[in-house]
């Protein structure tokens, strides 16, 4: 689709930047009107489209769960947590990630925590220790001890659950 001479270049309809600077660019199936369409408007436009979806309900929480991951809730912008029980001195949920997602390298004091992959590839790291772990997989964190997670695929969601030991303060 590229021009020469001192013909103007093609430009998104949208954004208005030139091919020259967008990994892609669409053009209308139509002659008239002709529209372009670059591929980081189409990623704009499809998250839009993914945060507008209706959420399907999460199941009801009882005290015995069937299935973890049909609780997982999601965020385009960042990893998303969901609680799925909490006692006196335990906690459990879920940290939910989109491709490419991570929750960044921190630690608690006085909290233990332990990860399990339900589904998904994470790269954990824990200390100086980083593998990649699929569903069935896990680590744990003692406390005061450096550890993140990520979400390494492109395309696959991660769901994670976190137990924690002494619980977080309630929110």
């Amino acid at each position: 689709m590229k021009r020469t001479g001192t013909e103007e270049s093609l430009r998104c309809s949208f954004c208005h930047k030139s091919q020259d600077v967008v990994g892609k660019l669409i053009s209308s199936p139509s002659d008239y009107p002709r529209a372009y369409i670059c591929d980081e408007c189409i990623a704009v436009c499809n998250a839009i489209l993914e945060d507008d979806k209706p959420q399907q309900p999460a199941p009801a929480l009882s005290p015995v769960m069937e299935d973890l991951a049909a609780f997982a809730e999601f965020s385009s912008s960042k990893m998303a947590k969901t609680d799925l029980a909490r006692g006196e001195t335990l906690f459990v949920g879920l940290n939910c990630f989109e491709p490419g997602q991570e929750h960044a390298a921190h630690a608690h004091e006085g909290q233990d925590k332990l990860y399990v992959v339900l589904q998904g590839d994470a790269e954990i790291q824990v200390g100086a220790e980083k593998r990649l772990v699929g569903a069935g997989g896990g680590a744990f964190a003692a406390s005061g001890v450096t550890h993140s997670v990520k979400n390494v695929s492109t395309t696959a969601q991660l769901i994670v659950l976190a137990v924690l030991a002494p619980p977080p303060a309630a929110k």
